[in-house]
Formats: structure tokens, C-alpha cells, sequence
């Protein structure tokens, strides 16, 4: 059975939030990123979440992940900076199998490069040096 990945975009309060949803190997992945209200072109805070419950020292290294990546994100200066962070996301191989999707994520932190490259504007020809 093939699923379908969805992207939404909600408006909570004055701000944007965006969400993208990704198939991994662990389940679905859930890319939630909330733009600042003073500047809606802003990356205000970024938020990793899960289909299933990792728990404990999971769920905490997700987090952990989600409020580095905004640390990054909110300190770029240009396209080279962006596309560093995405190259250093993409291509990680799971033990896992991937489940079917039209994506065919490698692992968690595939998916999340791809999540971070729709967030951030870039290509995969900007990624693989061919734009």
C-alpha cells in the first residue's frame, strides 16, 4: 500500500506554521517549522515529531536535532550556507528497509534534509552543484 506524503501550512496566531510530512523507515516523520510574526520570512523555531513514540533518549535526540537545525537556519548568510546543512542531512543510509513512498527517504535524517530543502528553497540540481 502506497502512501502519500502531505504538506500544510496552518496559521496559528499572527505567524505561519508549516508542516511537511515525510515516510522514513521509523514511520512518519513530521517537519513542523513556524515562521516570526514580526518577519514571516523568518524561521522562528523548528519541531521534529513522530508517527510512533520513540520515547526517552529518542524523542530527546529528536528535539535536540529540531532546536540545533533552527540555531543553523536562523544564521544563514547565503545559498552555500544552506546548502551545507541540507548535504550534511541527506543520504544517510537506515538499517531499516524504506517504507514505500514516492520519496524513498534512506533514513529519519534523509527525510529531514528533504523537509529542510523544501523549507529553505533548494533544488536538487542546487544540491548536487548542477544549477
Amino acid at each position: 500500500m502506497k502512501q502519500e506524503e502531505e504538506n500544510t501550512e496552518l496559521e496559528v496566531g499572527k505567524g505561519l506554521t508549516r508542516v511537511i510530512q515525510k515516510m522514513t523507515p521509523c514511520g512518519h516523520l513530521y517537519f513542523s517549522c513556524s515562521y516570526r510574526d514580526d518577519d514571516p520570512e523568518k524561521v522562528d523555531f523548528i519541531k521534529i515529531y513522530f508517527s510512533n513514540r520513540f520515547g526517552g533518549c529518542g524523542s530527546s535526540f529528536h528535539e535536540a536535532l529540531a532546536d540545533g537545525l533552527t540555531f543553523q537556519i536562523r544564521r544563514i548568510r547565503n545559498k552555500h550556507e544552506a546548502i551545507a546543512i541540507v548535504k550534511n542531512l541527506r543520504d544517510h543510509q537506515c538499517n531499516q528497509p524504506p517504507k514505500l513512498s514516492k520519496d524513498r527517504n534512506k533514513s529519519c535524517a534523509d527525510a529531514i534534509g528533504k523537509a529542510v530543502m523544501e523549507i529553505l528553497g533548494i533544488t536538487e540540481d542546487e544540491l548536487r552543484g548542477r544549477a
